[in-house]
């Protein structure tokens, strides 16, 4: 599969599209928690995909029992891990992907979470829950497929309950400005990965504070991001599937953390 996606679709169905194709590529190639950095809590750590996730969700303030969305979900991975860190949390994943859709459900019968995850196919801008109903809502390296973030941080508002937050960890430009072949760069980055709009941790912050909620970022001081390069490598050294489609393109950026507070 050709990891370019036809300009005429829209962005949805193109999102769909090439993760519907590439998804199971990626699992066989870097397992479930599909994210080209690992939050660590020190330089030296493993890295660790679910470590990572426990890590995020100890930032965003999130407490057992309570009422979770993994918005842009992927295959499941964090999902699963959150589960099994809270076991009394429940969980719904929303990803535009039908075949990540299932592939989260099964994972999640795997780890004997399944009966408080549900995973549906679905638009992050439109989050299929009430509003005021969740405690918290995750977006993992998922943010720039947005796009009109102010809408998306109006939504993750609008299902939030009072004292709840939004949680980014994300992959951000670095603030401008960029020499050419880094601006080139990073068109390619967009391009590559099916409609990305990388933009800056400070631009995600003014989206998420003109949806009213209490914002405050962070340049992550320690990610590991060999896992997720060494996955692209065959046994032979060589660029595998997954990393021929991929591993020429790498991009001006950061990794950062985005917490916004709904106040009461």
């Amino acid at each position: 599969m050709s990891a370019s996606i036809d300009d005429r679709e829209s962005d949805a169905a193109r999102i769909a599209r090439f993760y519907d194709g590439w998804s199971p590529t990626f699992v066989a190639a870097a397992g479930h928690t599909f994210q080209s950095g690992l939050v660590k809590a020190q330089a030296d750590a493993h890295e660790d995909p679910d470590a990572s996730t426990r890590l995020c969700a100890a930032q965003a303030g999130m407490r057992d029992g309570e009422q979770v969305i993994d918005a842009g979900c992927g295959v499941g991975g964090p999902a699963c891990a959150l589960l099994q860190a809270y076991p009394r949390a429940t969980l719904v994943g929303v990803t535009l992907s039908p075949v990540q859709a299932a592939l989260a459900q099964q994972l999640a019968l795997k780890r004997r979470v399944a009966d408080r995850a549900q995973f549906v196919v679905g638009d992050y801008h439109a989050l299929p829950v009430d509003p005021a109903s969740c405690d918290r809502v995750f977006f993992f390296e998922c943010t720039g497929y947005s796009p009109d973030p102010a809408r998306l941080y109006r939504e993750a508002a609008r299902v939030l309950r009072p004292g709840g937050t939004v949680y980014v960890k994300d992959v951000f430009a670095k603030p401008p400005p960029w020499t050419e072949a880094e601006a080139a760069k990073l068109r390619a980055f967009d391009a590559l990965w099916a409609c990305v709009r990388t933009g800056t941790l400070d631009e995600a912050a003014s989206a998420a504070g003109a949806a009213g909620l209490e914002v405050r970022t962070r340049v992550y001081p320690h990610v590991g991001t060999a896992r997720f390069l060494g996955a692209m490598m065959g046994d032979d050294g060589r660029p595998n599937a997954f990393g021929r489609g991929f591993l020429d393109t790498l991009a001006p950026i950061v990794f950062g953390e985005l917490i916004g507070e709904k106040t009461p």
